[in-house]
């Protein structure tokens, strides 16, 4: 049976895992990803955020990949870089924050690396606010993000 689609018409990625082998299925297929040599509980939280957010960045509600760019079936652009799903602590490790799923969310690379590219990075609700802000305005990924259909 078919999954439900959800708004931009694509079905919803799932999560299976093995322990050694993650497998997102799409509606383009399935994809594997193997990180069992990363010591860290990172990917899997990863994973588990991105799959809880429905494949969208936590800022910016982009779709994203997380395996490959060809989960996103529809899209094929240069620029699929900054559209990749990483780990965001919403707490930094730094400040205490620890690689638990209530302080990871699923975040695109572009929303990671511009908030943590200032001197002092913004707390996450407050960037989280100014990046939708930007987004309804049309000011925050290029256009050919819109275009294809990823946000």
């Amino acid at each position: 049976m078919p999954r439900p689609l959800d708004p931009v018409g694509t079905a919803q990625p799932h999560y299976q895992s093995d322990g050694a082998r993650h497998h997102w299925i799409t509606e383009a297929g399935t994809f594997h990803h193997t990180e069992s040599s990363m010591p860290s509980k990172i990917p899997t939280l990863r994973t588990q955020a991105f799959v809880q957010q429905g494949g969208r960045c936590w800022y910016c509600c982009v779709r994203m990949w997380c395996a490959s760019p060809i989960e996103l079936a529809s899209a094929r652009h240069k620029g699929m870089a900054s559209l990749k799903c990483t780990a965001e602590h919403l707490l930094a490790k730094s400040e205490g924050g620890k690689d638990q799923a209530n302080n990871v969310v699923a975040a695109c690379w572009h929303c990671n690396r511009t908030r943590h590219k200032r001197k002092l990075p913004p707390k996450p609700e407050a960037f989280r606010a100014d990046v939708r802000r930007r987004v309804a305005r049309g000011r925050w990924h290029h256009p050919w993000v819109r275009t294809l259909g990823l946000l």
